[in-house]
């Protein structure tokens, strides 16, 4: 097979067309390699022909602005190391410093800064790509935020949020959206000839608009009750959508939905 060129990383940054051969042997800290699955979790398609991770040593002036280091969990370039993460499912940065007091990284998620998120809860399975950009380039473009290193991830097509500083609220708060629940369930008559009862989730998002899109049952109970529960989350109204630094977000909900009213207090209009 025709040997292909692998993505070399310095320090932390892409370099494009770099030969290993010419860094000075003295110069250097440590060489890892990743590869196959393990490079194209982290690096995307540029990594397919493999990646060549160099840390250089570093004088006291560089050390005011150590380099990062990301690292996804459960795909490190050690298979014994792969293995005992295996379990874990967050993202873990760390700084290539050694006094464990280096500031942390800026981290944007799809565009958007996102100072509070907890790496720990990204699931790596989520993520496209991740690209750590340094110094002037990353100052140049997020300005004072940016003088400690940005990590930017990319997330696969269409993965909401979680956990973002504003979450998404109905019309008029938790007692509205109770309050509409109530109004609009329909029990299917078939439900109560058998006395089916229980509690449905349904986990959705509410987009940048505020409309309510890619509802599904995560827990059902009855397929007449998981279809009357997905009517109900489907036409609700416009939400106040979720922030995150003063911009609308797409955020993944989840809500229950009970059914588990007696027959007796059941009235006509209220079955379907």
């Amino acid at each position: 097979d025709t040997w292909k060129q692998p993505l070399i990383v310095k320090d932390g940054v892409i370099v494009e067309g770099m030969n290993v051969n010419n860094i000075p042997p003295e110069t250097i800290e440590s060489i890892n390699v990743l590869k196959g699955e393990p490079a194209t979790k982290i690096y995307g398609a540029k990594g397919k022909n493999g990646v060549i991770l160099i840390r250089t040593k570093k004088g006291e002036s560089a050390a005011q602005n150590a380099p990062i280091d990301v690292k996804v969990t459960g795909y490190a370039n050690d298979e014994k190391e792969n293995s005992a993460n295996q379990p874990n499912s967050g993202v873990q940065i760390r700084s290539t410093g050694t006094s464990g007091t280096e500031p942390k990284p800026l981290i944007v998620i799809d565009g958007v800064i996102a100072e509070n998120q907890n790496m720990d809860k990204i699931d790596p399975e989520t993520i496209e790509s991740i690209k750590v950009i340094k110094n002037e380039e990353s100052t140049k473009k997020y300005g004072e935020k940016g003088k400690t290193g940005v990590v930017e991830i990319t997330s696969k097509s269409k993965t909401p949020l979680t956990a973002i500083e504003e979450m998404p609220q109905f019309p008029g708060g938790v007692e509205a959206l109770r309050a509409f629940v109530r109004s609009t369930m329909k029990y299917p008559v078939i439900v109560l000839e058998n006395g089916i009862h229980g509690q449905v989730f349904v986990k959705f998002v509410v987009d940048k608009d505020g409309s309510v899109t890619n509802a599904k049952v995560t827990r059902g109970v009855d397929p007449a009750l998981d279809k009357e529960a997905l009517r109900i989350v489907r036409s609700m109204p416009n939400w106040n959508p979720g922030k995150q630094n003063g911009e609308n977000v797409e955020v993944a909900y989840e809500m229950p939905i009970n059914f588990n009213l007696p027959p007796n207090r059941i009235s006509k209009d209220k079955l379907r």
